[in-house]
C-alpha cells in the first residue's frame, strides 16, 4: 500500500462548489454538478491504489469544462506519459479547443501493451483503442490507436515537449526529473527492441543533440552504460550488455508479461 496516497471519500464536487467563488460558476453549472455529484457525508479514508484507482469514464459522454479544468494527473501517470512521448506517443492541440490531447498508435502485435496503457489512462479517455489501417511500403497495415480527451495538463505537457508543433525536449534539468524507472520501462515497451544482448530504444523523433541528452541522463541518473548510434539515419540509444542486469533491476517491476522477451535471459 502506498501510504503517501490517501484521500477523503467525503470530498465531493458539491462541497467544493459550496466554497467556490460564486462569480466563477453559473447557477446552471452548479445544478448540473450537484446532480451528477451529490453530497456525501462519508468520512472514510481510503487508499489510492494507483494506477488503477481512477475509474474509467468510458460512456460518460461530454464532460464539463469545470471538471476538465480541475482534473489533474498523478506523478505515476506523468512518468508513463513521458516514456511514451519520448518514443511513439504524441500530443496534439485540438482544432476546436485550446487544450491538447495525448495519442498513441501501435501494431496489433502490441495489443496487450496498448490495453495496458489504456487501463492506466482510461479515466482520461472517451473510448477504448480503435482500429486503423494505412499503407506503408505498398503493404496494408492494421493498427490500434488510443486518444484521450483534451485537458489543460496535456496542454502543459505540449508546451514542454513541442515548439512550433515539432516534438522537442524540455530543458535538461526538467527532463532529468521527469525520467524515472517507470518512464524507462515504457520507452522500452513502447519502442524498444533486443539487439545482440543489448536494448535498442528508438528515439527517432529527436535530433542527435537531443538523443545525447537522453543518453546522458540515463548514464548519470541510473548508471547505465549506453551509447548513441545512427540506425537507418535515426539517432537511437543502445543500452549495452554490461548494464543489462542493472537495467532489469530498474524496470522489471513495470514490464508486462508480453514484453518480458525484451529482457529475456538477463539475471536480476
Amino acid at each position: 500500500m502506498d501510504t503517501r496516497a490517501y484521500f477523503t471519500a467525503a470530498t465531493s464536487i458539491s462541497m467544493f462548489v459550496a466554497n467556490f467563488d460564486i462569480k466563477k460558476l453559473t447557477n446552471k453549472t452548479k445544478q448540473i454538478l450537484a446532480k451528477k455529484y451529490p453530497y456525501n457525508n462519508c468520512t472514510a479514508i481510503v487508499p489510492i491504489n494507483l494506477p488503477y484507482s481512477l475509474n474509467s469514464t468510458l460512456g460518460s459522454g461530454r464532460i464539463t469544462n469545470y471538471i476538465r479544468n480541475i482534473t489533474h494527473i498523478h506523478y505515476y501517470h506523468l512518468s508513463v506519459l513521458v516514456g511514451i512521448i519520448l518514443t511513439d506517443g504524441w500530443l496534439q492541440l485540438g482544432k476546436s479547443s485550446w487544450n491538447s490531447r495525448f495519442g498513441l498508435k501501435q501494431g496489433f502485435v502490441n495489443f496487450e501493451y496498448m490495453w495496458h496503457v489504456y487501463q492506466i489512462l482510461s479515466h482520461f479517455c472517451p473510448a477504448v483503442p480503435y482500429t486503423t489501417k494505412n499503407f506503408m511500403r505498398g503493404k496494408l497495415n492494421h493498427s490500434l490507436e488510443l486518444q484521450t480527451r483534451t485537458y489543460p495538463f496535456f496542454t502543459n505537457l505540449h508546451s514542454l515537449f513541442y515548439k512550433n508543433n515539432i516534438k522537442t525536449l524540455p530543458a535538461p534539468e526538467i527532463l532529468f526529473n521527469l525520467i524515472t524507472p517507470l518512464t524507462l520501462a515504457h520507452m522500452i515497451m513502447c519502442d524498444g527492441a533486443r539487439r545482440n544482448k543489448s536494448i535498442l530504444i528508438c528515439t527517432d523523433n529527436f535530433t542527435i543533440y537531443e538523443v545525447v541528452q537522453i543518453r546522458n541522463i540515463l548514464r548519470i541518473k541510473f548508471r547505465l552504460d549506453c551509447t548513441m548510434h545512427l540506425d537507418n539515419g535515426y539517432p537511437r540509444i543502445y543500452i549495452l550488455k554490461s548494464s543489462m542486469a542493472t537495467l532489469v533491476n530498474l524496470v522489471n517491476p513495470y514490464i508486462i508479461p508480453s514484453m518480458q522477451y525484451k529482457l529475456k535471459g538477463v539475471k536480476k
